[in-house]
């Protein structure tokens, strides 16, 4: 993941997709997804997006990752979690002389030709520390999936803080997170709707 000159892109989505286990594993279903996007608006300043979505085990994979693909802002940059598949996942598969199925990140690359994808390939425990960090209600390392889901959204933010961290200079950096904090603080006394 490398960035000329740096800084943030115009318009940056972060996608985190749950599953019930683990993607190479077999029957393994998207159970929630969460894409939060910020825009640019002015050097350094953004607005921001928040989708997040349940699935049950009668939606298939190629529905969700449709109706996904019509969410993302076109000319985006897609910052999506790298799955790391075990060495021993991919000999059994060798040893079959078997294809592993296509990842949701490839498959999102064919379906969206105008959008980078922006592969990062982090630890749930990194994810958590950074979104501790920022006062974000983050799943434990080791929760369940009914405990992801429904922390999706925060994942996806902590997701982005992580590349705003990583690849804005220190002066965008603290005005986007602000910017970040200050709209978290808005959605949280925003009415619902009834």
């Amino acid at each position: 993941m490398h960035h000329h000159g740096s800084g943030h892109p115009p318009i940056l989505s972060s996608l985190i997709i749950i599953r019930t286990r683990p993607e190479y594993e077999p029957r393994s279903l998207i159970s929630s997804l969460a894409l939060f996007t910020a825009i640019k608006t002015r050097r350094r300043e953004a607005t921001f997006d928040l989708i997040h979505a349940r699935f049950d085990p009668t939606d298939t994979r190629a529905a969700i990752i449709e109706g996904l693909v019509e969410r993302i802002p076109p000319g985006a940059q897609l910052l999506v979690r790298q799955p790391v598949v075990p060495a021993h996942k991919m000999l059994e598969t060798a040893a079959r002389h078997d294809v592993m199925p296509p990842l949701d990140n490839t498959i999102l690359s064919k379906r969206l030709p105008g959008v980078t994808l922006l592969p990062v390939t982090l630890t749930d425990e990194q994810l958590h520390a950074v979104g501790k960090a920022h006062g974000l209600e983050m799943p434990e390392p080791n929760a369940t999936p009914i405990m992801r889901n429904r922390r999706a959204p925060e994942t996806a933010m902590a997701m982005w803080s992580i590349y705003v961290k990583s690849f804005c200079r220190s002066p965008e950096a603290r005005s986007l997170i602000a910017a970040f904090q200050a709209w978290r603080i808005l959605e949280k006394v925003r009415p619902l709707p009834f």
